[in-house]
Order: structure tokens, then C-alpha cells, then sequence
């Protein structure tokens, strides 16, 4: 698949999510910032949705290249 062709394939990634996305080349970020337990449920249900896109057009995510990132010495962390 040519360079052109991925990209507009991959366009549509974050539709109907609420997350920030920065997108550059081939590789997109997503992210949000979550404060507290509403956020952490906002932030699962949108990586739900990236499976589902990733599923429903049979790609995967490079789980090497996804990390969480926790900024600020306060930084909470919610488990549900």
C-alpha cells in the first residue's frame, strides 16, 4: 500500500472519539488528560472505539509505540 494511500486510509481513526489527536506522517497520537475517574471511563471508551476502527479494518496497533504518560508530581492514577 502506497504512503497516500495509507494516510487517507487512517483518516478516519479518530472519528467519534473525544480524545486530542497530533498526527504526523504515518503515526498518530492520542491522548487526553485524565483527572479523574469520569475521564479515565471517557479515555476507555475511546481506545474501545480505536479497536473497534482497528478490527473492522483489519490493522494493528504497533503495542511497542503505546505508552501511558503520566505528567506533574501529583499525577493520579485511576483503577477501576
Amino acid at each position: 500500500m502506497g504512503p497516500l494511500l495509507f494516510l487517507i486510509f487512517i483518516n478516519d481513526l479518530e472519528d467519534n472519539t473525544t480524545g486530542s489527536v497530533l498526527k504526523f506522517a504515518d503515526d498518530k497520537d492520542f491522548f487526553r488528560q485524565v483527572r479523574d475517574t469520569r475521564d479515565n471511563m471517557r479515555m476507555q471508551i475511546d481506545l474501545d472505539k480505536l479497536v473497534e476502527w482497528a478490527e473492522k479494518w483489519q490493522m494493528q496497533f504497533n503495542a511497542s509505540k503505546c505508552k501511558v504518560m503520566y505528567v506533574g508530581k501529583k499525577s493520579p492514577r485511576f483503577f477501576l
